[in-house]
């Protein structure tokens, strides 16, 4: 797979290629990418190395161990069709049904209106938000999520993968991704990070912060990859890490979490509290609707069912 960007003329056609994805990948070792990891005290975000998981996530990889999470972050050196993994194109892998989202200095009109939080929401889009490098984010059927830099070619680092995260819901999947035979009739094709994004402003304490603040975050789901939503910390591009990683929701905690195919919806509550609401979208284990709405902050999840339509 790859991501590019072309220039637009006057008139909407796409002209020359300013970034190619392929073209800016960093090293596999030096590539900043993150999970979410439950087998600490707390669960929380780190680096995916395998040095930095959980005993309880190093089980998850019994069937590649160390090699299998270097081969997903990008080491070719044990890529060999008859004793190894997999022989790749290339590191990154197809995008199909998700679609890029580009985090820049978009305002959302709606928040000006806040009782309170109308002027420090102006202030916060002039400073912070518009200073910041573009960077847009796409879910890759490689097991991940990118975010690649795009100051729409001004600089020579556009289309470089800055930040990368794997949803601890789909590690069981990435052994078959690293098996020879993926794709085939015994193996076939599966999705990983694939599901929509959402990019927010919300007015939440950033992580270990005391007071709150406006922060950008982006939503997502890994769609048909896995039945999981989750919840980064974007606000600011270079300094993106394990801490950005706010919460992971999936049906292993969640039975009734099930693919999770529209967007996110976020907003404050009228106690002012911020919240994430989604549908628990198709396969959920009792097959009714419930609603789900998630303190974005924290991750708490609060269920609402939804009563069934009579005629």
């Amino acid at each position: 797979g790859d991501v590019v960007a072309l220039q637009l003329d006057a008139a909407g056609q796409a002209g020359t290629q300013l970034w190619s994805a392929r073209k800016q990948m960093p090293e596999w070792a030096a590539r900043r990418i993150v999970t979410w990891d439950t087998g600490w005290a707390a669960p929380q975000g780190v680096p995916f190395t395998w040095a930095n998981l959980s005993a309880a996530a190093r089980s998850a990889f019994s069937a590649g161990g160390a090699a299998l999470v270097d081969y997903v972050r990008g080491d070719r050196s044990r890529e060999d069709a008859a004793t190894g993994f997999r022989v790749r194109e290339h590191v990154l892998g197809d995008f199909v049904n998700t679609s890029p989202v580009l985090a820049g200095g978009t305002a959302q009109a709606d928040l000006y209106q806040l009782p309170d939080l109308g002027k420090t929401y102006s202030a916060y889009i002039n400073g912070i938000k518009s200073a910041r490098p573009g960077v847009l984010w796409v879910g890759g059927n490689d097991g991940m999520l990118h975010a690649f830099r795009d100051g729409r070619g001004a600089s020579p680092l556009d289309g470089r993968e800055i930040f990368a995260y794997v949803p601890r819901a789909v590690w069981g999947k990435l052994s078959a991704l690293a098996r020879p035979d993926y794709g085939g009739a015994a193996n076939p094709h599966q999705y990983f990070v694939d599901g929509p994004l959402r990019e927010a402003d919300v007015y939440v304490k950033a992580a270990g912060a005391a007071t709150a603040g406006w922060r950008n975050f982006l939503f997502g789901s890994t769609g048909a990859g896995a039945r999981a939503v989750f919840a980064l910390d974007i606000t600011h591009p270079d300094a993106l890490g394990p801490a950005s990683v706010r919460w992971e929701i999936s049906s292993d905690d969640q039975p009734e979490l099930g693919h999770v195919l529209f967007p996110i919806e976020s907003g404050p509550l009228p106690n002012g509290r911020w919240v994430a609401v989604f549908g628990n979208g198709y396969g959920g284990d009792s097959g009714q609707a419930v609603l789900f709405v998630v303190d974005v902050a924290s991750g708490k999840v609060s269920r609402l069912p939804v009563a069934e339509a009579t005629a």
